[in-house]
């Protein structure tokens, strides 16, 4: 638990000495796991965070427990397909909710991505994954995450978004590729947004465009940025 509790009061050191986005609203909370739920105090005027223990609540550990796991080096284990749908469910009521699950995964051990992914996959999340980390034996990886780390919390973001990809008449838009949900036809949810998100399509030609000079595509983003704004239509 020690090194655990370093690592945490490291991390709020290093949020001490950020500038987030927003104002006074933005909240900062911690939850870690092992064979317990590990919760945070950081309440002004503390000298370092409070840890406070609590015992494993109707399994909500297990789940996420059992795709961590020591690599048993078989090469004959699939790991292209999730092997639940558990992560997308949760995801789905995360975006429901316009909570986007971003993954940090430090640990040596194996994690099981495919399965683990889809829980940031659609909510609009990202995973950012360092194999064989090791907070001493593997500065380069830990240095790699000090800086993802301080991109990921000073960097602009946008709250409760959706976007719409349009295109020329002729043109047809079948397939999107990115971390999102799509809630109908053309409209990505994206509880959150931020400038590191990249999207992708893919199109095809449904009409004769030889008469035509040139094509033209548009993406509308509608959000809410970290001060409480709507910007216009981007």
């Amino acid at each position: 638990m020690k090194p655990l509790f370093k690592r945490a009061n490291t991390t709020m050191a290093t949020f001490v000495c950020l500038r987030l986005p927003g104002d006074s609203r933005t909240k900062v909370g911690f939850i870690t796991f092992d064979s317990t739920i590990h919760f945070y105090n950081l309440q002004e005027g503390l000298s370092q965070p409070q840890m406070l223990i609590v015992s494993d609540i109707e399994g909500s550990v297990e789940e996420p427990a059992k795709f961590i796991r020591e690599d048993d080096g078989d090469p004959d284990v699939q790991h292209l397909s999730p092997a639940t749908d558990f992560y997308k469910k949760l995801a789905l009521d995360c975006s429901g909710q316009q909570v986007a699950v971003d993954l940090f995964l430090l640990s040596a051990q194996y994690c099981d991505l495919a399965s683990l992914g889809c829980i940031s996959r659609y909510s609009a999340g990202s995973v950012y994954y360092y194999p064989s980390y090791h907070h001493q034996h593997n500065p380069a990886q830990v240095e790699r995450f000090q800086k993802d780390l301080k991109r990921y919390l000073t960097r602009k973001i946008g709250f409760e978004a959706v976007m719409r990809i349009r295109c020329t008449k002729g043109l047809s838009i079948h397939t999107f590729h990115g971390n999102f949900f799509v809630r109908s036809t053309d409209l990505l949810s994206l509880p959150n947004v931020n400038p590191d998100a990249g999207f992708a399509v893919q199109m095809s030609i449904e009409e004769n465009l030889d008469d035509m000079q040139i094509v033209s595509f548009q993406a509308a983003l509608l959000y809410t940025s970290s001060k409480g704004t709507q910007p216009g239509r981007t």
